[in-house]
């Protein structure tokens, strides 16, 4: 037995010898027993003469005075009691011989206590056969053997015994791996028997006509006890169940009913803690008055259609901390008019499955108390809400919390015109919508804290609504702290702990170690709507990333315009030469430049190509083609031309076109495999005024600069003429065949 379950069995006890004994906190506490080393204490009519653990204190039961009615004897390390043990006295009503490693007791011990009410033996080394001098001058009320480690008792144990008056037995923490219940048959004024953590495994039934409560908890029993007469075979022939119940007819029982109910007055029924698989069929569930049934910590999984309906009288039902879980729940399985309390809590439910019905708690009309916390009602639709609760309209108390939910049901809670407490806490809750709780009129405590709200609208609580609450815990949620939770944080400043729990812990989560009642802001930072900046925020980005792409379009627009025409031009070369790329030249040199009058000098480039070296030139203001693209006409020209002579200059620098154009160029060489450009630079152009295109043509390509002094012309006319020379030589061989003039190209050194 754990020590909290033996401090429940000792306060019960304490309170019936306060009650036994006249004892009342205002009674004085006062030594009435000195002898020796032996003391006692009275207080009101108890005795007390314990002694400490391990330290005896008394080996007799001294005289007292007429008003004592009670005595502890406990911890004195008394190993046996004889038949003048008490001698001195005779008027106790309650002893207590708790925890004295007592092995025996006399026949005649208890002979002279005509009135004794109640015998506490708990914690001691006595037998069956040491025991049973008890039972001849027993306690008209209650007997504790508790901790005594006694074996399962015979059927016939009482059998010898005179009657037997005593009405409550409390003898847990023993070990009893059957317990029969036809043991206790003989006993027909006992009304309350508690045998828990006894390691029953097996519970054999039996007629108990006055029993009325049966505590069975902390054992290993894997079957509901019987309850019915007709399904078990009653083993003590000579127990005549109809004359020992017959006053059970005046009560509505009939043994002649083949379902005669074993336990008539049967109220109250503890099985928690046990390995129980199922429960009973409905008509094997004879239990007509029992008010409370205790079936938690066990492991049933499924509960049918109407499984509890013949309990027409039960009233709180804990089926809550199944080992398994519950996977199945029937329509109407709690259909008991009579229930006020249902207890269904930490047992993994999925509320929102298919085997789960909404329909469960039809006919539950007078429910005041509903615990389905640490479950899920995740998935769980408003319209499901709704079902499920619209039959319980008498609701006080609703338990909630930890079960995965994500939306207030309003509707379903609107209905709920009793309910008093609201536990919904630890969910997963964003928002609480515009009057969730105002027509919850009976709603005093609303407990929300640990969810995920992080913002409450002003209309979320009604004025009314927040003067009926007694009690809010909001608290422990990431609390976004803006001007939309101000009219928050003044209900909050001016309710103040009284009515908001954990006042500490509403906690700012955009600002750190700040709390809801502690933030401020300015007027001007309130002067919108946190939607109107939200709104101004999201077109302000829109704005911005228009602007960027509109910036890098702009950037590279002339790349861009270069990867579209390579695009078209690609596909239309393709459609019109599909066998390959087929070039006509028609001139020896493309010339790319910006300076026409330098080129177009009888000096210069055309007395030169034309007159001297015969070689045709293609120029852009004499050669294109009126009307059609420039791009086409540089595409076209490149492609029917040899070589590609580019003239570079300032103008030539500060030009988007002359740039672009030389990009295709650059791009042209490389997709074809074409010999190098040949360069002319007519002035000195500065790094930092080149662009891209001109600054990697620079970079990689040897040029000619055009002379400042009229000595260096011949000089650099001889260069470019070489230049030509080596590029017909490489790249010819001297074989290619271009007719300029009628005239081969190979006549060209002749030619200079």
């Amino acid at each position: 037995m754990t020590r909290k379950e033996l401090q429940k069995i000792e306060e019960k006890s304490k309170s019936l010898i306060q009650r036994l004994c006249d004892t009342s906190p205002r009674s004085p506490r006062e030594l009435c027993y000195n002898q020796g080393s032996s003391k006692c204490y009275c207080k009101g009519g108890l005795a007390d003469c314990s002694g400490k653990l391990h330290v005896p204190n008394i080996s007799y039961a001294p005289r007292f005075k007429p008003n004592i009615k009670c005595l502890i004897l406990a911890h004195n390390n008394i190993r046996g009691l004889t038949d003048s043990f008490f001698a001195n006295v005779s008027q106790f009503v309650a002893i207590d011989l708790s925890s004295n490693k007592l092995q025996t007791i006399s026949s005649q011990t208890f002979r002279r206590f005509t009135d004794l009410k109640y015998l506490i033996l708990n914690d001691n080394v006595l037998g069956l056969k040491n025991l049973y001098p008890v039972f001849n001058y027993p306690p008209s009320l209650r007997l504790d053997i508790v901790g005594l480690d006694l074996p399962a008792l015979p059927v016939n144990y009482f059998d010898n015994c005179s009657v037997i008056h005593t009405s409550q037995i409390y003898m847990d923490s023993n070990y009893m791996p059957v317990l029969d219940l036809n043991v206790f048959a003989k006993l027909d004024k006992l009304e309350y028997l508690s045998v828990t953590f006894s390691n029953i495994g097996k519970v054999i039934s039996a007629p108990l006509c006055n029993l009325k409560v049966l505590y069975l908890d902390n054992n290993t029993i894997s079957a509901f006890p019987e309850t019915c007469q007709n399904a078990i075979n009653i083993n003590n022939s000579n127990f005549d169940s109809k004359s020992a119940c017959a006053n059970s007819e005046k009560r509505g029982y009939s043994f002649s009913d083949e379902r005669t109910a074993l336990f008539p007055r049967l109220t109250q029924l503890y099985l928690g803690h046990n390995e129980i698989v199922s429960l009973p069929q409905k008509d094997q569930f004879c239990l007509s008055k029992v008010v409370i049934l205790n079936l938690q910590t066990n492991n049933i999984s499924e509960i049918s259609e109407g499984a509890f309906t013949s309990l027409r009288s039960l009233k709180a039902l804990h089926l809550d901390r199944m080992n398994n879980g519950i996977t199945k729940i029937g329509s109407s399985a709690f259909n008991i008019p009579a229930l006020t309390s249902l207890y269904l809590s930490r047992n993994r439910i999925q509320f929102a499955s298919k085997d789960v019905s909404t329909k469960m708690l039809q006919g539950c009309t007078k429910v005041h108390v509903l615990a389905i916390d640490h479950n899920s009602l995740n998935g769980m639709t408003d319209d499901m809400f709704e079902e499920f609760l619209n039959y319980t309209p008498s609701l006080k108390y609703i338990f909630m919390s930890s079960t995965e939910m994500q939306i207030i049901p309003v509707t379903a809670f609107s209905r709920l015109q009793k309910l008093e407490k609201l536990f919904i806490y630890v969910n997963a809750i964003t928002e609480i919508p515009p009057g969730a709780f105002d027509n919850m009129l009976s709603l005093r405590y609303l407990y929300m804290d640990e969810n995920h709200i992080s913002t409450l609208k002003e209309n979320a609580f009604s004025p009314e609504t927040r003067l009926r609450l007694q009690a809010i815990n909001l608290s422990k949620n990431p609390y976004l702290c803006d001007c939309d939770l101000l009219w928050f944080r003044s209900w909050a400043l001016e309710a103040g702990p009284k009515q908001f729990m954990d006042f500490n812990y509403y906690l700012c989560s955009n600002m750190p170690n700040t709390s809801v009642q502690s933030y401020s802001l300015s007027k001007q930072a309130c002067l919108f709507s946190r939607q109107a900046y939200i709104l101004f925020t999201v077109c302000l980005s829109i704005l911005f990333v228009f602007f960027l792409a509109f910036a890098v379009l702009y950037r590279y627009r002339w790349d861009i315009r270069l990867l579209m025409y390579e695009r078209r031009a690609s596909r239309r070369i393709a459609t019109d030469a599909p066998g390959g790329f087929r070039y006509d030249l028609l001139w020896f040199t493309f010339v790319a430049t910006i300076e026409y009058q330098m080129v177009y000098s009888t000096h210069n480039f055309s007395c030169l190509y034309q007159n001297k070296w015969r070689l045709q030139t293609c120029i852009h203001q004499r050669d294109f083609i009126a009307g059609g693209f420039i791009i086409d006409n540089i595409v076209e020209a490149m492609n029917a031309s040899r070589r590609i002579l580019v003239v570079v200059s300032s103008r030539f620098s500060q030009s988007n076109w002359c740039n672009f154009e030389l990009q295709i160029i650059q791009s042209h060489i490389i997709t074809h495999d074409l010999p190098s450009l040949l360069v002319i630079v007519l002035d000195n152009i500065e790094p930092r005024d080149m662009r891209a295109p001109m600054l990697a043509l620079y970079n990689t390509t040897c040029c000619l600069e055009w002379p400042t002094e009229t000595r260096g012309i011949n000089t650099f006319w001889k260069r470019l003429e070489k230049s030509l020379v080596t590029v017909l030589d490489n790249r010819l061989h001297d074989t290619s065949v271009m007719v300029v003039d009628d005239r081969p190209l190979g006549s060209l050194r002749d030619a200079s």
